[in-house]
């Protein structure tokens, strides 16, 4: 939400249709596999289980949002993708490490998104 309330100060240019694109598609994705997780999973899941398949959705859907923010959200969404991988696969690590692990990429990479100016190629960040 403020990322939209100060776009104008923090922006560099208008977005191009194909970025508010990969925008829409990117949230739509994430709505879409939330609601799929939710009638998937079993209801004698564990809370920890599904937190981990919410932060691997999470960064499945930071990956089409690289259209409009740049590679840095690829490397973002595959960072998110394998920290919840590995918390699904290696069950014995309690989930809190997996948690603070997501909860410091992404406050790692907004810091890194607002702290250098992206490189503009061909309309793209």
């Amino acid at each position: 939400m403020l990322s939209l309330f100060f776009a104008g100060r923090l922006s560099f240019g208008s977005p191009t249709p194909l970025q508010i694109g990969a925008l829409v598609f990117a949230l739509a994705l994430q709505g879409a596999l939330i609601v799929m997780q939710g009638r998937l999973l079993p209801p004698t899941t564990p809370e920890h289980v599904r937190w981990l398949w919410v932060s691997l959705i999470v960064g499945v859907h930071f990956l089409p949002m690289a259209v409009a923010f740049g590679p840095r959200m690829l490397l973002l969404g595959c960072a998110c993708i394998a920290t919840a991988f590995v918390g699904l696969v290696v069950p014995t690590v309690p989930y809190e490490a997996f948690g603070i692990v997501d909860g410091t990429l992404k406050v790692g990479f907004g810091a890194w998104l607002f702290s250098t100016k992206p490189a503009v190629v061909g309309g793209l960040h």
